[in-house]
């Protein structure tokens, strides 16, 4: 028998859309798998076809990763962040006139990303990798 592990990421967009002013929502970890890997925040409708912990740039996805980096169109832009576990609560905060992104954790502010990609509309979405790990006889 051979031992196979293979991840599986996933993107789950909120059918909630924002495209103006100022727009909060925050959501509550009920269960993260010790191998697995999260990441909370706003991106495009595209996101659906999303396969990537960091998503390429035309998704324009913004988030929070449970090991603690802020990740914005395409790349990490902040890490140290506090790390997310249950029952922690994150909450996302998309401010249209100043162009920016705001991150909680716990009610305080733990990150921001201003962006000139800030516009247009968005969607709360989770980005999560499950693990497997198999055995092929």
């Amino acid at each position: 028998a051979k031992g196979i592990k293979a991840n599986t990421c996933i993107s789950v967009m909120s059918t909630v859309e924002y495209d103006s002013g100022r727009e909060y929502f925050e959501i509550r970890v009920k269960a993260i798998h010790p191998d697995g890997e999260m990441c909370i925040g706003l991106a495009s409708s595209k996101i659906v076809d999303n396969f990537r912990m960091i998503p390429f740039q035309e998704f324009r996805h913004a988030g929070y990763k449970n090991d603690g980096q802020l990740v914005a169109f395409g790349e990490v832009v902040k890490e140290g962040l506090p790390r997310i576990h249950v029952p922690d609560r994150v909450g996302v905060l998309i401010d249209y006139a100043k162009e920016e992104i705001l991150f909680f954790h716990e009610g305080h502010p733990v990150g921001r990303v201003i962006s000139s990609h800030v516009r247009g509309r968005f969607h709360p979405c989770l980005i999560a990798v499950q693990q497997f790990d198999v055995e092929m006889d």
